[in-house]
């Protein structure tokens, strides 16, 4: 059995007072380690503040001091805590009841953000997501590496459907393409939701530090634990990941695609004026 070793590291900004202080405990499983695509959202949000007017960002009516913060399948939670040390309002880290612990840790391990941000539990598919919020109506939805177990698309959907017709939520998601079977989510998103890639990220597998292989114990890339820091259905992380290779292209080339997709609800025309057919002759 693999030690329980805990890893304590450090993720700052020029934009930060003090760095996003992380502990790990990888071998309790990918809910609990750092996984890359949380780093590039992080990035990602960094650079969108740098070029943002006025303070507001992707669209989105407030500015960042105002906006509610909402992230899923948090893990150990780097980008709700990143979200809130850039200035947001709030930031509400949600994931697993198994893995609340590892957020706590972390969340004590930044007393500074304390007051702004919160832990609570979201199972997708569930009714959480009313809850989750804890009457902070989020505005911004941050998930890394979600898309990842073929059983939790659905799940994954339907949370993003409500979060987003609900309350009219933002998300922005970041993906490490591994396999094509990946955009049967993004397809089935498609069906009630709209769905953007808006940055996209080529990188040699050797220098992002993400093998081409998903390895037991969740080695790969990954939100913080990407909503499903546990196999689904009672098999392990080894049994039901490691053999499953990266796509073709990306196997034969080496290198690994990072994409951030806005998501949101679907907007719906405006009906004809009354006694017109709404159409331009």
């Amino acid at each position: 059995m693999q030690e329980d070793v805990v890893v304590t590291s450090e993720f700052d900004s020029d934009y930060l007072e003090c760095p996003v202080k992380l502990v790990q405990q990888q071998a309790k499983g990918i809910g609990f380690q750092l996984w890359p695509a949380a780093t590039f959202l992080c990035r990602y949000l960094e650079e969108s503040i740098t070029g943002s007017e006025h303070g507001q960002l992707f669209g989105l009516d407030k500015p960042l001091e105002q906006l509610h913060c909402l992230e899923l399948g948090a893990g150990i939670g780097l980008a709700g805590l990143f979200a809130a040390g850039l200035g947001c309002r709030t930031a509400t880290l949600t994931d697993l009841p198994e893995v609340l612990p590892i957020l706590e840790k972390n969340l004590d391990a930044n007393p500074s953000l304390a007051d702004r941000v919160f832990v609570a539990p979201l199972s997708w598919g569930t009714d959480d997501w009313r809850l989750a919020h804890q009457g902070r109506v989020p505005d911004l939805i941050l998930a890394a590496d979600c898309v990842y177990w073929p059983e939790l698309f659905a799940p994954l959907e339907d949370t993003l459907f409500h979060l987003c017709s609900q309350f009219g939520a933002t998300v922005l998601l970041a993906h490490t393409k591994r396999w094509k079977r990946d955009e049967k989510f993004f397809s089935l998103c498609r069906k009630r939701l709209s769905v953007q890639k808006i940055h996209e990220v080529v990188e040699r597998s050797g220098d992002c530090g993400e093998p081409l292989t998903v390895a037991s114990g969740g080695v790969g890339g990954g939100g913080d634990g990407g909503g499903g820091p546990f196999a689904p259905h009672g098999t392990t992380a080894a049994s039901s990941a490691s053999n499953e290779p990266l796509s073709a292209e990306d196997t034969g080339k080496r290198r690994v695609v990072r994409r951030i997709y806005q998501i949101r609800r679907k907007e719906v025309p405006s009906p004809p004026p009354e006694g017109g057919s709404g159409r331009v002759l």
